[in-house]
């Protein structure tokens, strides 16, 4: 090919494109000068050199639809641009157009020095077919090049293409006559001429001599040995062919397997067919073929799959159907054999078979055809049904089939019509009694043994099939007689040993049977079955420390084996060893995920052994899984209750009354859950319904009024436990129940008497004395709840409530000194607790201790500055203390903390009052009056403030004042008249005065104010009046004798008058005497 850079001359400048074209293929870019000389085309479309330009680049660029476009241009402007032509037939060619390819190279003269162009040409040449013209230019190459061994080994391939063969094999047997690696090649492709010629000996003359990796050459010769008969040899070039060939053609192995067939060698053939088969083709004549053979080589299932596939094809071949249950019989299908049998009698006769073709071969030739005649020839015309009234051998296959299949009935129907043609036959009559065993008819099977023994007492399968019948109905003892027949006839038969160790564990002779057990094992230690009857029979028979052994044998010997696992956390169980059992079974549930019955055992050892958190898991796993299953709820709330989960032990309470396993047990379980659980009404529920059927249950009575206990109704739980107590007289809870009942009603005396039968009952019950003496407190009967709290100590127990409660009774006694002491033992407990410091500086208060309650109420207010009641009763302390200064700061502090404070205020002003100060306690009763002008004891004490004051005239206004609060009080009347009697208003305090006796005023004081204003009046015998009033109820009254004395007096009354004024000197050197 000519260089593409000469052909861009430096005169062609008119065009602009131009340059830039050759600039750009100059530097490689090639899209680019296509895109150019594109361009310079439109301006240039004639110009030959400018398409050739525009062809290249596009080549270059990868257009090679546009390339092959612009080179024809190009041609057809210039059918002499040689260039061209050149790179549009490499063009066509690459796209795989090689007739245009040759075409447009022939528009070429092609010299002698351009033997690549040759090549080319005669490699399209023979891409098209045309051998013959790719020969001659081949033939001239090789003249060229004579040396060139590959020339000619083309030029005599081309030679035998184009149907030369004299001419090929002469060129083939010169290039096979000098040694080289392809030499079998050549060998082939001569020995290929002379079948082609007709020489056959000459062509197996030369394929005698190719190598063994030549498979081509191979499968030549076996053809060719194939149609000259010699099959043996023709299997084995097959079989060259197959071994050095990956991708063999299946007509290869089809041919060497009829080879190998018609040769005699069936069970290879049947390896060929097979290979066949694999390949997915269905012939009737090669699946018959290949069951023919797979009977003779006594591979009976494939003998039965082949003449299936056939009979896929042909239905109606009654032989093959035959053929077919006699393989599949023999290779243990019964089921297969039996429906083939039934299969052939429908058909009745031996059919008959269509000619058939293998599809492989429809382009062969007629002496391929693998079977000419119409019937199967060889072992399949021997294999004929028997015809007849009742075919023995068939019906004596068929009967052992459905036996094998488990078809008894039909098994049982066939034998006894076989026995019916023939009644000698031992082996069908004993097939008989087996079927009649197997369709639960023992007594049956067994009669029929007893007669084929009395036929033949040596038959080891009649005694076997007696003594399994007899064990089967429980005549454990003529099966183990039975069994011990057989062993005396052959000491060896293991199974006679195993079946008497079952008979004799049948009757309960456990020992008999571990010693059967023993003899096996001693010949076979390692029988799985033989240690688990040994285990059973020991376990049985309450052996379980011999049990174990055999199931922890079992284990090593099988892991895999669940029931071992079991049987031996039985007997550790049995053992009470319930962690190994629970080991054990935890190695069962492995191998038997989720079995609830492994996981129920599991759960029982688990609860035995005392793990009851962990058998309630696994319950509640079964639960779960298996709710249908009975018991296990009753066991998760049983197991739940103890552990305290009072809630899943109602809800499995609920499961199990669900899946209908109510009992008494469970419906009183359920009562005092939902009782415990808060769940009132469900529990009202399960002890109604117990109640309803055991009416003498008390624990239920006792529920359901403890029920109404909860409810708050207390007098249906008095009459509840009534009940509970006519039932069981002495049922503590129930008289507890009772005695709290009734002290909730108010019944202290009823509920005391309940208390006192439960102390009488148990001398040493705490819990009753306290109850009691709470009872007695209420009812003020302090001296025996004294006792009750003294009886409650001295049991022995202590109880720091108990001191409160008695320190509280001695404070209500006004025992100051033994409440004191209980508080500073409680306080030795609990020095900083606030209630106990603030009744302990209650009673020093109450004691008159007042420096020390002082002292405890600011130990109190120290820890709690903002405790405005102790900061009160610190006051109070200080102020009966006397230091009244400290007492009427503390009060004022109150007051500025809180102005409505008004028992601070009162406080205040009352200490006031006693230090002295009473303008200021004035002051703070006028303030107190403001929030409380009602409050005449403000107004009251006002007044006394004022009069101490020596402000009367204020302090009978103050009086007033609370005579309009309270105008009816006969002390305010009392008081104002002695105020106004001493402001010399004695008309005004007579008439305040006669109101305060009509307010019910009988006080001595009020007669003697009015007989004071009636002497000042000169009314003496109204005073007289006055002061006999007096005397009346206080003959003692010193004042109402000297009153009465003066009044007689100045009345002129001297003698009456001397014995009053002498009473009062005795009664004053009486009272004198009395104070010295």
């Amino acid at each position: 090919m000519v260089d593409i850079g000469g052909l861009f001359g430096k005169n062609d400048r008119q065009n602009p494109w131009t340059p830039r074209g050759e600039l750009s293929f100059e530097k490689g870019l090639y899209e680019d000068a296509a895109k150019s000389f594109a361009r310079a085309v439109e301006h240039e479309p004639q110009n030959s050199s400018l398409w050739y330009r525009l062809g290249v680049s596009q080549n270059r660029s990868g257009q090679h639809e546009n390339a092959a476009k612009s080179l024809q241009k190009a041609t057809d402007l210039d059918p002499k641009n040689t260039d061209a032509w050149i790179t549009l037939s490499t063009l066509l060619a690459d796209a795989g157009r090689f007739d245009e390819a040759v075409s447009a190279i022939s528009h070429v003269t092609l010299g002698d020095s351009e033997p690549y162009l040759q090549e080319l040409k005669c490699e399209w040449l023979e891409r098209i077919g045309r051998y013959a013209d790719a020969a001659a230019v081949c033939g001239h190459l090789s003249s060229l090049r004579p040396e060139d061994r590959r020339l000619r080994i083309r030029l005599a391939e081309l030679i035998m293409r184009a149907g030369n063969f004299a001419e090929a094999k002469t060129l083939f047997d010169q290039l096979g006559s000098v040694p080289a690696d392809n030499h079998g090649m050549f060998t082939s492709s001569a020995a290929f001429c002379c079948e082609m010629l007709g020489d056959r000996d000459g062509a197996l003359q030369r394929y005698a001599a190719l190598p063994e990796s030549e498979p081509s050459g191979w499968y030549r010769r076996a053809r060719l040995e194939e149609s000259m008969g010699k099959y043996k040899d023709a299997a084995a070039s097959y079989g060259m062919v197959q071994q050095y060939s990956s991708d063999t053609d299946i007509t290869v192995t089809v041919r060497r397997a009829l080879c190998l067939f018609w040769d005699g060698n069936s069970r290879e053939s049947s390896v060929q067919l097979e290979k066949v088969l694999a390949r997915g083709y269905a012939n009737a004549e090669l699946w018959y073929l290949l069951g023919i053979v797979s009977f003779l080589s006594g591979n009976m299932k494939r003998a039965s799959e082949a003449f299936l596939e056939m009979v896929h094809l042909n239905q109606g071949n009654a032989s093959v159907w035959y053929m077919k249950g006699c393989a599949e019989y023999l290779s243990g299908r019964y089921k297969e054999a039996v429906e083939s049998f039934a299969r052939m009698d429908k058909l009745g006769g031996d059919g008959s078979r269509s000619q058939s073709r293998m599809k492989w071969f429809q382009d062969e030739d007629n002496d391929m055809q693998l079977f000419n005649n119409s019937a199967p020839t060889g072992a399949a015309a021997m294999a004929k049904p028997e015809i007849g009234a009742v075919n023995v051998g068939l019906a004596t296959m068929q009967s052992f089939a459905l036996s094998a299949l488990g078809r008894y009935a039909e098994a049982d129907k066939t034998a006894v019509r076989v026995l019916d043609a023939a009644p000698d036959r031992l082996d069908l009559q004993l097939l008989h009694g087996k079927c009649l065993a197997a369709l639960s008819h023992y007594q049956s099977a067994a009669d029929v043994a007893s007669r084929v023994i009395a036929k033949d007492p040596e038959s080891l399968a009649a005694h076997e099939l007696y003594a399994s019948s007899m064990m089967r109905i429980g005549r454990y003892k003529e099966a183990a007689a039975s069994w011990e027949n057989i062993i005396r006839m052959a000491p060896d038969n293991n199974p006679a040993f195993f079946g008497v160790a079952e008979s004799w564990a049948g009757i309960g002779k456990y020992t008999e049977a571990a010693t059967a057990y023993s003899h096996l094992l001693e010949s076979m230690p390692q029988d799985v079955s033989l240690l688990f009857g040994s285990g059973d029979v020991l376990f049985r028979s309450g052996k379980y420390a011999e049990a174990l052994p055999y199931y922890e044998q079992v284990i090593g010997l099988s892991p895999q084996t669940p029931a071992a696992y079991i049987g031996a956390a039985a007997c550790r169980e049995m053992l009470g060893r319930y962690a190994e059992a629970g080991e054990a079974l935890a190695a069962a549930e492995q191998l038997l995920p989720g079995h609830p019955g492994v996981l129920i055992a599991l759960a029982r050892v688990q609860a035995e052994g005392g793990n009851a958190a962990a058998a309630v898991d696994t319950y509640a796993g079964v639960l779960r899984d298996y709710p249908e299953i009975p018991g296990v709820a009753v066991q998760v709330a049983k197991l739940c209750a103890g552990l305290g989960r009072n809630e899943e032990a109602a809800d499995a309470v609920v499961l199990a009354l669900k899946n209908g396993e109510e009992s008494t047990d469970l419906l009183v379980l359920g009562g005092d859950l939902c009782t415990a659980l808060g769940r009132y009404d469900e529990a009202a529920d399960y002890y109604s319904r117990v109640a309803a059927a055991a009416p003498d249950n008390a624990h239920v009575w006792f529920g359901l009024g403890h029920l109404h206990f909860i409810s708050g109704d207390f007098r249906e739980t008095s009459i509840g436990m009534d009940k509970v107590l006519e039932i069981e007289p002495g049922n503590t809870a129930a008289l507890r129940d009772k005695a709290a009942a009734l002290t909730a009603l108010g019944k202290f005396p009823e509920a005391a008497e309940v208390l006192h039968r439960l102390i009488d009952a148990d001398e040493h019950d705490t819990k009753a004395m306290l109850d009691l003496a709470s009872v007695l407190e209420q009812m003020q009967k302090y001296d025996e709840a004294l006792e009750i709290y003294a009886q409650y100590l001295g049991s022995g127990a202590t109880s720091l409530d108990v001191i409160r409660r008695l320190s509280s009774i001695y404070l209500v006694q006004g025992n100051y000194e033994e409440a004191l002491a209980g508080y500073d033992m409680l306080l030795e407990a609990n020095p900083k607790d606030p209630v106990t410091l603030r009744l302990r500086a209650e009673c020093l208060l109450q004691l008159g201790r007042y420096e020390e309650s002082a002292d405890a109420y600011a130990q109190m207010l120290a820890e709690r500055p903002g405790d405005d009641a102790a900061r009160y009763a610190y006051a109070s302390a200080l102020a009966n203390a006397g230091k009244t200064a400290d007492a009427v700061r503390e009060f004022s502090d109150l007051v500025s903390k809180n102005a409505d404070n008004t028992t601070a205020l009162f406080a205040l002003a009352d200490v006031l009052g006693r230090s002295g100060k009473y303008l200021e306690s004035a002051k703070c009763y006028d303030k107190l009056i403001s929030l409380y002008p009602k409050n005449s004891f403000a107004h009251l004490q006002k007044a006394m403030m004022l009069v101490k004051l020596g402000n009367l005239p204020m302090s009978i206004e103050a009086f007033e004042a609370a005579l309009q609060v309270e105008p009816k009080n006969p002390f305010i009347l009392s008081g104002l008249a002695f105020m106004q009697m001493l402001c010399g208003r004695p008309a005004e305090a007579l008439a305040q005065l006669e109101k305060a006796e009509r307010s019910g005023a009988v006080d001595p004081d009020i007669y003697y104010c009015r007989g004071l204003i009636c002497l000042q009046q000169s009314r003496f015998d109204l005073a007289v009046t006055a002061a006999e009033k007096i005397l009346a109820d206080h003959p003692d009254h010193v004042p109402a004798w000297h009153l009465k004395g003066r009044a007689l007096e100045q009345s002129g009354h001297l003698r009456e008058a001397v014995e009053c004024l002498s009473k009062v000197v005795e009664l004053s050197e009486l009272s004198d005497t009395e104070e010295s």
